[in-house]
């Protein structure tokens, strides 16, 4: 498969791009407030899939070292980079094959989470919710969860500084918000407890 196939798939809906910010940590089923499809980044998938809910998924794997490497349930969808990260899940029935150059006009070490917006573009969604994707938000965190260990660890603090601004303008006129989920309270129990924008 390629992007083409992905074309008008999921028209009108909310998409929800799950990122690894430390939120990630906080991450529940009852984050997901509709059955739009759900983009994954890297190790995301992990915590996500185990979820069991019944949003279509899909997982961009283009970065993802051996060692941080998600097996897909047979239902995810990968998204894969050509010439980067193409040939892995060979054996996953679903898989498509991105040439972010030619396709999306991009570099071909731009961040994931840019690919992840452009997908949901063109499956033609009518709004992004960014799920722990913290540095996006006011907060300037730039740290990610490293879903193997469990522990919150430093990121590259210019990479995601620089790709801030070029996501919030890839979603100007476009409905969108933000979702990070906080560490539960026990006097929070019954209420709402994170940040959705």
């Amino acid at each position: 498969m390629s992007v083409d196939d992905l074309r008008g798939l999921h028209e009108g809906e909310t998409c929800w791009i799950v990122g690894k910010g430390p939120s990630l940590r906080y991450l529940t089923p009852g984050h997901f407030m509709d059955d739009g499809p759900v983009i994954t980044i890297n190790q995301a998938l992990e915590i996500v899939q185990a979820f069991g809910i019944s949003n279509p998924l899909y997982s961009l794997q283009k970065d993802a070292r051996d060692g941080e490497l998600v097996q897909p349930l047979s239902c995810v969808t990968v998204i894969l980079q050509a010439g980067r990260s193409e040939h892995r899940f060979a054996q996953h029935e679903r898989r498509v094959v991105v040439d972010i150059e030619a396709e999306m006009g991009f570099a071909p070490d731009e961040m994931s989470i840019r690919m992840a917006v452009f997908i949901a573009r063109v499956m033609d969604c009518e709004r992004i919710n960014f799920v722990c994707c913290d540095s996006l938000t006011g907060h300037d965190d730039y740290r990610r969860l490293d879903v193997e260990s469990g522990k919150v660890v430093q990121a590259y603090a210019g990479a995601y500084r620089r790709v801030k601004p070029l996501v919030l303008a890839d979603v100007a006129g476009m409905a969108h918000g933000f979702v990070v989920p906080r560490r539960p309270r026990t006097e929070d129990r019954g209420r709402k407890t994170d940040d959705s924008v």
